[in-house]
């Protein structure tokens, strides 16, 4: 990821339910944008953390996941491909 200063998370609610918001880079037109999640989607991306990270280290250099060869047609690692999908 390229070197820049980290914006700081922060804690909002949405219909009464507590969210985390991050804020991400801005896009090609410069505009700032903020990606947020409540405790379902947080407890799944800290399940599969090292699937996300190693997912970013394979496509961080702007290929946009064209070139990966552990994609399966439908978009998830075939590591994880025999295990019942996730309750969400």
């Amino acid at each position: 990821m390229a070197d820049r200063p980290k914006s700081k998370a922060r804690i909002e609610e949405y219909k009464g339910f507590p969210v985390l918001v991050l804020p991400l880079p801005p896009d090609r037109s410069g505009k700032q944008y903020d990606f947020s999640f409540g405790i379902q989607k947080a407890r799944a991306i800290l399940e599969y953390i090292e699937e996300i990270k190693d997912f970013v280290k394979g496509h961080e250099f702007g290929d946009g996941g064209k070139s990966s060869s552990s994609q399966s047609k439908g978009g998830r690692s075939s590591s994880r491909r025999d295990e019942e999908p996730p309750p969400w």
